[in-house]
């Protein structure tokens, strides 16, 4: 609502003015306040079919996070250095390198192919395995945010139906055939045995969250 808060009342002071009889006064507006109003009237609308089941799973999805997963990240955090999460954090990041170099290749982003290509390299062997990120701190190389949702957009596959995911949230259709794809590209879902997988993935999910709690 804040977004509409500003043109609204702009909007309102000039018919102000012009009943009062200054119109002769033209200040000069910011387009892109109202540009963003119709941004809105204009967005795609994403059908909810599911709406029911979508709910539930959200419940579920809720009662995970306040019973389970914040007071967990609380925990972690507390006893945690922030030096070490952040380290683990960056080595996270690093194995979703076949995610992001999958992505780049099938919209033919070659520059990001290039980028990530690079940054993976040089993070690996002078960041030690990815637990620092010197590409980026030190060579100022950006890696590009792409994943197979974003690459079956590219070839013309629209949105389809509104999605809940369990533990995962909100989505649509096309990105979770999507993430169903890099689910696969996934380096930790190849880890043995499963139960270390799930591990190693809960442990990812826990240190990601302690550095946004409350962020819901």
């Amino acid at each position: 609502m804040k977004k509409f808060a500003v043109p609204a009342m702009i909007a309102v002071l000039l018919l102000f003015l012009e009943a009062s009889g200054a119109s002769a006064l033209e200040p000069d507006l910011d387009e892109s306040l109202f540009a963003d109003m119709d941004d809105q009237n204009t967005a795609e609308v994403v059908p909810d079919p599911l709406i029911f089941l979508n709910r539930a799973i959200f419940q579920f999805n809720d009662k995970v996070y306040f019973w389970g997963l914040k007071p967990a990240a609380r925990g972690y955090r507390s006893v945690v250095p922030l030096l070490a999460r952040q380290g683990l954090s960056n080595f996270f990041f690093n194995l979703g390198f076949p995610l992001r170099l999958v992505g780049a290749l099938s919209q033919g982003k070659w520059l990001g192919v290039r980028d990530e290509t690079v940054i993976f390299l040089v993070n690996t062997t002078i960041g030690c395995l990815g637990f620092a990120r010197p590409a980026q701190k030190e060579f100022c190389l950006t890696s590009p945010d792409e994943d197979l949702g974003q690459s079956l957009g590219c070839y013309g596959l629209n949105e389809g139906f509104y999605l809940v995911l369990p533990f995962m949230g909100p989505s649509t259709g096309r990105d979770a055939l999507g993430a169903l794809g890099d689910w696969f590209l996934d380096p930790v879902h190849y880890v043995k045995p499963g139960t270390l997988s799930a591990g190693v993935s809960l442990l990812d999910t826990v240190n990601t969250v302690s550095f946004r709690i409350g962020d819901y």
